[in-house]
């Protein structure tokens, strides 16, 4: 069993440790929330999803809800603010007041090889996104209407810290 909630990037990153998960033999169930596994629906690393809507376990009622789906599994991986509750560094949270050059030594670290240490599976990160026939169609026929060199910059954080103040000027 593998948890992870969270927007589409978070379950990218959830992804490549299913992959890992699943090349040491697991049987990977996916417990998240729509629509951020709308993307991960045909990834083949992923044997089972168990969606559940934003808040729909009060976050109080989390541990206690975990504890009783994780007897259910050989292996539970939580990557739940795998890197948002230990790596970044959020004001009001205890390492956000700890001195720079100890936070810093602290969280230099990839959210992805983080991650893959919390499933204790080797950092081989396969992140890949998985389409259906007509969605390959789709990108297939955006593509015969580009220019030679074609950039694709989707940059829409689910939070406020995701936004970068450069943008309109590298575009």
């Amino acid at each position: 069993g593998v948890v992870r909630y969270g927007a589409f990037g978070d379950l990218i990153q959830a992804a490549s440790v299913c992959a890992g998960l699943k090349a040491q033999g697991y049987h990977v169930t996916l417990y998240s929330t729509p629509p951020a596994t709308d993307i991960l629906k045909h990834d083949p690393n992923i044997d089972r999803f168990y969606f559940q809507d934003k808040d729909q376990v009060p976050n109080h009622e989390l541990s206690n809800f975990w504890r009783w789906h994780k007897k259910k599994y050989d292996k539970w991986v939580n990557l739940c603010e795998s890197a948002e509750g230990t790596l970044l560094s959020i004001p009001g949270r205890v390492l956000h007041r700890l001195p720079p050059s100890l936070r810093e030594q602290l969280t230099a670290v990839n959210y992805l090889e983080m991650q893959h240490r919390m499933a204790d599976v080797p950092h081989k990160p396969k992140v890949k996104f998985f389409p259906t026939k007509e969605e390959r169609i789709w990108a297939e026929g955006q593509r015969k209407h580009a220019n030679e060199i074609l950039v694709c910059w989707a940059l829409a954080g689910s939070s406020v810290h995701k936004a970068w103040p450069w943008v309109d000027a590298v575009m």
